[in-house]
Protein backbone atom coordinates (compact mmCIF):
# COMPACT_ATOMS: atom_id res chain seq x y z
CA UNK A 1 0.00 0.00 0.00
CA UNK A 2 3.05 2.28 0.84
CA UNK A 3 4.38 1.60 -2.74
CA UNK A 4 1.06 2.62 -4.47
CA UNK A 5 0.12 5.54 -2.31
CA UNK A 6 3.32 6.59 -3.24
CA UNK A 7 3.00 6.43 -6.89
CA UNK A 8 0.22 7.82 -7.08
CA UNK A 9 0.67 10.95 -4.56
CA UNK A 10 4.00 11.56 -6.84
CA UNK A 11 1.84 11.74 -10.09
CA UNK A 12 -1.06 13.74 -8.41
CA UNK A 13 1.59 16.16 -7.45
CA UNK A 14 3.72 16.05 -10.54
CA UNK A 15 0.56 17.07 -12.28
CA UNK A 16 -0.69 19.46 -10.02
CA UNK A 17 2.38 21.62 -10.71
CA UNK A 18 1.77 22.67 -14.21
CA UNK A 19 4.19 25.46 -13.72
CA UNK A 20 7.26 23.37 -12.64
CA UNK A 21 6.52 21.12 -15.69
CA UNK A 22 6.21 23.95 -18.22
CA UNK A 23 9.40 25.36 -16.81
CA UNK A 24 11.38 22.42 -17.65
CA UNK A 25 10.02 21.65 -20.55
CA UNK A 26 10.90 25.54 -21.52
CA UNK A 27 14.60 25.13 -20.44
CA UNK A 28 15.06 21.71 -22.15
CA UNK A 29 13.64 23.62 -25.45
CA UNK A 30 16.23 26.48 -24.67
CA UNK A 31 19.06 23.73 -24.19
CA UNK A 32 18.68 22.49 -27.73
CA UNK A 33 17.67 24.87 -29.73
CA UNK A 34 21.36 26.10 -30.41
CA UNK A 35 22.40 22.77 -31.35
CA UNK A 36 19.20 22.20 -33.34
CA UNK A 37 19.69 25.61 -35.36
CA UNK A 38 23.54 24.53 -36.11
CA UNK A 39 22.24 21.38 -37.47
CA UNK A 40 19.17 22.89 -39.56
CA UNK A 41 22.18 25.14 -41.30
CA UNK A 42 24.31 22.65 -42.10
CA UNK A 43 21.21 20.89 -43.58
CA UNK A 44 19.80 23.59 -45.46
CA UNK A 45 23.33 24.42 -47.21
CA UNK A 46 23.72 20.89 -48.25
CA UNK A 47 20.34 20.59 -50.07
CA UNK A 48 21.08 23.84 -51.59
CA UNK A 49 18.72 23.97 -54.21
CA UNK A 50 18.44 20.70 -55.58
CA UNK A 51 15.81 18.19 -54.72
CA UNK A 52 16.74 16.57 -51.87
CA UNK A 53 14.72 18.70 -49.86
CA UNK A 54 11.55 17.30 -51.62
CA UNK A 55 12.69 13.77 -51.13
CA UNK A 56 13.34 14.22 -47.73
CA UNK A 57 9.59 15.41 -47.26
CA UNK A 58 8.79 12.11 -48.54
CA UNK A 59 11.22 9.74 -46.85
CA UNK A 60 14.54 9.63 -45.41
CA UNK A 61 16.90 9.25 -48.48
CA UNK A 62 19.86 7.21 -47.24
CA UNK A 63 21.83 7.87 -50.46
CA UNK A 64 21.88 11.59 -49.37
CA UNK A 65 22.84 11.31 -46.08
CA UNK A 66 25.60 8.70 -47.17
CA UNK A 67 27.27 11.79 -48.89
CA UNK A 68 26.49 14.15 -46.23
CA UNK A 69 27.95 11.79 -43.18
CA UNK A 70 31.09 11.62 -45.10
CA UNK A 71 31.36 15.25 -45.00
CA UNK A 72 29.84 16.48 -41.70
CA UNK A 73 31.25 17.81 -39.02
CA UNK A 74 30.91 19.04 -35.47
CA UNK A 75 27.31 18.65 -34.40
CA UNK A 76 25.58 17.53 -37.70
CA UNK A 77 27.70 14.46 -37.84
CA UNK A 78 25.17 13.38 -35.26
CA UNK A 79 22.11 13.69 -37.57
CA UNK A 80 20.63 10.44 -39.13
CA UNK A 81 18.21 8.39 -39.47
CA UNK A 82 16.78 8.16 -35.90
CA UNK A 83 16.51 11.38 -35.28
CA UNK A 84 12.78 11.14 -35.77
CA UNK A 85 10.02 9.23 -33.93
CA UNK A 86 10.95 6.91 -31.23
CA UNK A 87 14.14 6.98 -32.50
CA UNK A 88 16.15 9.29 -30.22
CA UNK A 89 15.03 7.37 -27.66
CA UNK A 90 16.08 4.35 -28.37
CA UNK A 91 19.36 5.72 -28.91
CA UNK A 92 19.47 7.54 -25.36
CA UNK A 93 18.66 3.99 -23.64
CA UNK A 94 21.43 2.31 -25.78
CA UNK A 95 24.22 4.86 -24.94
CA UNK A 96 22.54 5.16 -21.28
CA UNK A 97 23.25 0.90 -21.07
CA UNK A 98 26.32 0.65 -23.24
CA UNK A 99 28.56 2.81 -21.61
CA UNK A 100 28.14 5.35 -25.28
CA UNK A 101 27.76 7.73 -23.39
CA UNK A 102 31.33 8.77 -22.60
CA UNK A 103 32.90 7.56 -25.76
CA UNK A 104 30.41 9.74 -28.11
CA UNK A 105 31.37 13.02 -29.99
CA UNK A 106 33.29 14.68 -27.45
CA UNK A 107 31.31 17.79 -27.78
CA UNK A 108 28.00 16.02 -27.76
CA UNK A 109 29.45 14.96 -24.57
CA UNK A 110 30.20 18.07 -23.42
CA UNK A 111 26.87 19.12 -23.66
CA UNK A 112 25.65 15.80 -21.94
CA UNK A 113 27.57 17.10 -18.70
CA UNK A 114 26.47 20.53 -18.88
CA UNK A 115 22.68 19.37 -19.38
CA UNK A 116 23.22 17.19 -16.32
CA UNK A 117 24.76 20.41 -14.22
CA UNK A 118 21.94 22.49 -15.44
CA UNK A 119 19.64 19.57 -14.04
CA UNK A 120 21.66 19.98 -11.34
CA UNK A 121 20.60 23.67 -10.68
CA UNK A 122 16.58 22.76 -11.46
CA UNK A 123 16.83 19.53 -9.26
CA UNK A 124 17.31 21.68 -6.31
CA UNK A 125 14.08 23.75 -6.59
CA UNK A 126 11.98 20.82 -8.02
CA UNK A 127 12.73 18.82 -4.84
CA UNK A 128 12.29 21.99 -2.70
CA UNK A 129 8.98 22.61 -4.26
CA UNK A 130 7.82 18.50 -3.90
CA UNK A 131 9.24 18.52 0.04
CA UNK A 132 6.76 21.62 0.74
CA UNK A 133 3.58 20.85 -1.25
CA UNK A 134 0.82 23.24 -0.87
CA UNK A 135 3.53 26.72 -1.06
CA UNK A 136 3.21 29.16 -3.70
CA UNK A 137 5.42 28.57 -6.84
CA UNK A 138 7.42 31.53 -7.96
CA UNK A 139 10.82 31.76 -9.88
CA UNK A 140 12.57 33.52 -7.12
CA UNK A 141 12.01 30.92 -4.55
CA UNK A 142 12.96 28.09 -7.16
CA UNK A 143 15.76 29.45 -8.36
CA UNK A 144 16.91 30.58 -5.17
CA UNK A 145 16.40 26.56 -3.74
CA UNK A 146 18.27 25.62 -7.22
CA UNK A 147 21.46 27.77 -5.99
CA UNK A 148 20.82 26.45 -2.18
CA UNK A 149 21.48 23.18 -2.78
CA UNK A 150 23.31 23.11 -6.89
CA UNK A 151 26.54 22.89 -4.99
CA UNK A 152 25.61 20.08 -3.33
CA UNK A 153 23.70 18.70 -6.24
CA UNK A 154 27.05 18.91 -8.10
CA UNK A 155 29.31 16.80 -5.68
CA UNK A 156 26.79 13.82 -5.26
CA UNK A 157 26.92 14.41 -8.91
CA UNK A 158 30.22 13.89 -9.20
CA UNK A 159 30.20 10.63 -7.07
CA UNK A 160 27.90 9.09 -8.86
CA UNK A 161 29.14 9.86 -12.25
CA UNK A 162 32.28 7.64 -10.81
CA UNK A 163 30.20 5.10 -9.84
CA UNK A 164 28.34 4.93 -13.24
CA UNK A 165 31.98 4.92 -14.88
CA UNK A 166 33.22 1.66 -12.88
CA UNK A 167 29.92 0.03 -13.86
CA UNK A 168 30.72 0.75 -17.44
CA UNK A 169 33.77 -0.29 -16.82
CA UNK A 170 32.80 -3.44 -15.62
CA UNK A 171 30.01 -3.81 -18.57
CA UNK A 172 32.96 -3.71 -21.19
CA UNK A 173 35.11 -6.02 -19.08
CA UNK A 174 32.23 -8.55 -19.31
CA UNK A 175 31.74 -8.10 -22.64
CA UNK A 176 35.28 -8.62 -23.55
CA UNK A 177 34.96 -12.08 -21.43
CA UNK A 178 31.83 -13.49 -22.67
CA UNK A 179 33.24 -12.68 -27.17
CA UNK A 180 36.73 -14.45 -25.48
CA UNK A 181 34.47 -17.31 -24.17
CA UNK A 182 31.92 -18.05 -26.76
CA UNK A 183 34.06 -17.95 -29.12
CA UNK A 184 34.06 -21.90 -29.67
CA UNK A 185 30.33 -21.98 -29.07
CA UNK A 186 27.89 -22.97 -31.72
CA UNK A 187 25.02 -22.24 -30.03
CA UNK A 188 23.95 -18.76 -30.52
CA UNK A 189 21.40 -19.23 -27.86
CA UNK A 190 23.75 -19.68 -25.31
CA UNK A 191 25.61 -16.72 -26.46
CA UNK A 192 22.65 -14.36 -26.77
CA UNK A 193 21.64 -15.89 -22.85
CA UNK A 194 25.10 -14.59 -21.60
CA UNK A 195 24.83 -11.27 -23.33
CA UNK A 196 21.47 -11.30 -22.01
CA UNK A 197 22.20 -11.57 -18.43
CA UNK A 198 25.29 -9.25 -18.46
CA UNK A 199 23.03 -6.53 -19.92
CA UNK A 200 20.60 -6.91 -16.98
CA UNK A 201 23.58 -7.22 -14.28
CA UNK A 202 24.63 -3.67 -15.71
CA UNK A 203 21.19 -2.45 -16.00
CA UNK A 204 20.11 -3.38 -12.55
CA UNK A 205 23.63 -2.05 -11.03
CA UNK A 206 22.99 1.37 -13.35
CA UNK A 207 19.15 1.92 -11.80
CA UNK A 208 20.17 1.04 -8.09
CA UNK A 209 22.36 3.67 -8.10
CA UNK A 210 20.07 6.36 -9.44
CA UNK A 211 17.86 5.43 -7.06
CA UNK A 212 20.20 5.67 -4.42
CA UNK A 213 21.39 9.40 -5.20
CA UNK A 214 17.72 10.35 -6.12
CA UNK A 215 16.89 9.81 -2.33
CA UNK A 216 20.18 10.80 -1.33
CA UNK A 217 19.19 14.71 -3.12
CA UNK A 218 15.81 13.52 -1.21
CA UNK A 219 17.99 13.56 2.03
CA UNK A 220 19.75 17.09 1.24
CA UNK A 221 16.81 19.06 0.57
CA UNK A 222 14.71 17.38 3.37
CA UNK A 223 16.30 17.50 6.02
CA UNK A 224 18.80 20.28 4.75
CA UNK A 225 21.95 18.29 5.03
CA UNK A 226 25.50 19.99 3.98
CA UNK A 227 28.01 17.29 4.02
CA UNK A 228 27.52 15.24 0.45
CA UNK A 229 28.98 12.17 2.11
CA UNK A 230 26.42 12.59 4.41
CA UNK A 231 23.53 12.92 1.85
CA UNK A 232 24.70 9.81 -0.35
CA UNK A 233 25.11 7.40 3.27
CA UNK A 234 21.17 8.35 4.20
CA UNK A 235 20.36 7.92 0.88
CA UNK A 236 22.25 4.45 0.39
CA UNK A 237 20.66 3.28 4.20
CA UNK A 238 17.15 4.50 3.28
CA UNK A 239 17.15 1.94 0.22
CA UNK A 240 18.73 -0.66 2.25
CA UNK A 241 16.46 -0.32 5.28
CA UNK A 242 13.65 -0.51 2.93
CA UNK A 243 14.27 -2.43 -0.61
CA UNK A 244 10.79 -3.32 -1.55
CA UNK A 245 9.44 -0.04 -1.28
CA UNK A 246 12.27 1.73 -3.10
CA UNK A 247 12.37 -0.91 -5.60
CA UNK A 248 8.91 -0.98 -6.16
CA UNK A 249 8.14 2.63 -6.52
CA UNK A 250 11.00 3.11 -9.33
CA UNK A 251 9.73 -0.29 -10.94
CA UNK A 252 6.31 1.13 -10.97
CA UNK A 253 7.21 4.38 -12.51
CA UNK A 254 9.43 2.58 -14.93
CA UNK A 255 6.32 0.78 -16.51
CA UNK A 256 4.54 3.88 -16.49
CA UNK A 257 7.21 5.42 -18.35
CA UNK A 258 7.73 2.45 -20.77
CA UNK A 259 3.89 2.32 -21.21
CA UNK A 260 4.01 5.75 -22.52
CA UNK A 261 6.94 5.62 -24.69
CA UNK A 262 5.27 2.60 -26.16
CA UNK A 263 2.28 4.62 -27.12
CA UNK A 264 4.41 6.91 -28.43
CA UNK A 265 6.30 4.87 -30.63
CA UNK A 266 3.40 3.19 -31.97
CA UNK A 267 2.14 6.92 -32.53
CA UNK A 268 4.77 9.44 -33.70
CA UNK A 269 5.17 10.29 -36.67
CA UNK A 270 8.31 9.86 -38.22
CA UNK A 271 10.12 11.26 -41.65
CA UNK A 272 7.89 11.87 -44.42
CA UNK A 273 5.75 15.12 -43.41
CA UNK A 274 5.32 16.99 -46.19
CA UNK A 275 3.15 19.87 -45.73
CA UNK A 276 3.49 22.53 -42.61
CA UNK A 277 0.21 21.46 -41.13
CA UNK A 278 2.11 17.93 -40.58
CA UNK A 279 5.15 19.39 -39.94
CA UNK A 280 3.80 21.21 -36.81
CA UNK A 281 1.84 18.67 -35.67
CA UNK A 282 4.70 15.97 -35.68
CA UNK A 283 6.68 18.51 -33.42
CA UNK A 284 3.42 19.33 -31.09
CA UNK A 285 3.15 15.62 -30.64
CA UNK A 286 7.22 15.15 -29.95
CA UNK A 287 6.78 18.01 -27.43
CA UNK A 288 3.81 16.60 -25.38
CA UNK A 289 5.50 13.19 -24.96
CA UNK A 290 8.72 15.14 -23.21
CA UNK A 291 6.11 16.75 -20.99
CA UNK A 292 4.64 13.31 -20.06
CA UNK A 293 8.35 12.43 -19.47
CA UNK A 294 9.01 15.38 -17.27
CA UNK A 295 6.01 14.38 -15.12
CA UNK A 296 7.08 11.20 -15.12
CA UNK A 297 10.34 11.92 -13.92
CA UNK A 298 8.84 14.73 -11.50
CA UNK A 299 6.15 12.29 -10.34
CA UNK A 300 9.49 9.64 -9.46
CA UNK A 301 11.36 12.10 -7.50
CA UNK A 302 7.65 13.12 -5.63
CA UNK A 303 6.93 9.44 -4.96
CA UNK A 304 10.55 9.07 -3.63
CA UNK A 305 10.36 12.22 -1.50
CA UNK A 306 6.99 10.94 0.15
CA UNK A 307 7.82 7.75 0.85
CA UNK A 308 11.13 9.25 2.22
CA UNK A 309 9.05 11.73 4.56
CA UNK A 310 6.53 8.51 5.45
CA UNK A 311 9.13 6.28 6.39
CA UNK A 312 10.93 8.81 8.58
CA UNK A 313 13.86 11.02 7.49
CA UNK A 314 16.36 9.26 9.86
CA UNK A 315 15.96 5.81 7.16
CA UNK A 316 13.13 4.32 9.01
CA UNK A 317 14.77 4.35 12.54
Amino acid sequence: MKILRAISGGLWQAVAAPRVLLLLWLVNVLFALPVSLMIREALADSFGKSLVSRQMRDGFDLGWHAEFESRAGGFESTFGPTVSGPGPVYGNLESWWSGELFTAYPPLVGLGVGYAVLWALLLGGVLDHLARPGGKLTLERFFMAGGKYFTRFLGLLAISGVLYFLIYRLGLALYGWIEAASRDVTVEKTVYTRVLLASALIVSLLAVVRMIFDYAKIATVAEDRRNILGSAWAGLRFVLRHPLATLGVMVGFAVLGGSLFALYAWLAPGAGQSTLATVIAAFLFSQLYLVTRLAVRVGLLSGEMGLYQSLGTDGGS
